[in-house]
């Protein structure tokens, strides 16, 4: 809720309120329940949600979500994720888990056009089938297998921090926001390819699943 493709037409304090409404509305309903937001970075609007929605502490949240694809929509690498999440963690205070992360393991590299895309087009990454931010050389599944094994070991040194979830399990034959095939946007983020099989991501995060879960 803190960018404008998944917030729409309203401000960040409506969103605010839209979440805090709906946190206290599943705890009436199961007051077990544990939730949280969900913002997609850190940057001025996310900050601001964590800042105005924990600061208070009255129980509204439970422990704070956070997406993030540092080297694909983000610049930066797997170490990238330990700042981020300490900053989280001291204004949120509360544990962190994080709902997606993930590498690309298509689209070419390249430097970012001027200006905006052709209309029609969600963004220059999907006119151009291309990435302008990368970890180390390219988008590749082998690339991708060492981004999993690198952010796995960082996750496992992270006190507070109480899981993640990989996105995604399997490539998409084509992306939601352009509907075309092999689109970097949307396609390549699986453990799986197309028709199933498990790509170099897969085993590593498998084993990075048994080293540090070892029951």
């Amino acid at each position: 809720m803190d960018i404008s493709i998944f917030r729409g037409s309203m401000t960040v304090e409506q969103a605010a309120r839209f979440m805090k409404e709906g946190s206290l509305g599943v705890k009436e309903g199961n007051p077990e329940a544990e939730t949280s937001i969900n913002p997609a970075g850190l940057g001025v609007d996310g900050r601001w949600l964590f800042e105005n929605l924990y600061a208070k502490g009255d129980g509204a949240f439970d422990y704070a979500g956070i997406d993030g694809y540092f080297g694909s929509w983000a610049p930066g690498t797997p170490e990238s994720w330990r700042p981020l999440l300490e900053e989280i963690h001291r204004i949120a205070k509360a544990p962190v888990i994080i709902h997606e992360w993930g590498y690309s393991s298509i689209g070419r590299v390249k430097e970012r056009p001027e200006g905006s895309a052709p209309e029609g087009w969600n963004g220059w990454n999907c006119y151009e089938k291309a990435w302008y931010n990368v970890w180390k050389r390219e988008h590749s599944e082998a690339e991708q297998a060492e981004f999993v094994k690198a952010a796995m070991t960082l996750f496992a040194e992270v006190p507070y921090l109480a899981g993640n979830f990989f996105f995604r399990w399997r490539d998409p034959p084509t992306c939601w926001q352009c509907g075309q095939p092999d689109c970097p946007s949307e396609c390549g983020w699986g453990l799986l390819d197309v028709k199933g099989k498990p790509k170099l991501a897969y085993y590593a995060y498998k084993e990075a699943v048994k080293s540090f879960n070892p029951t």
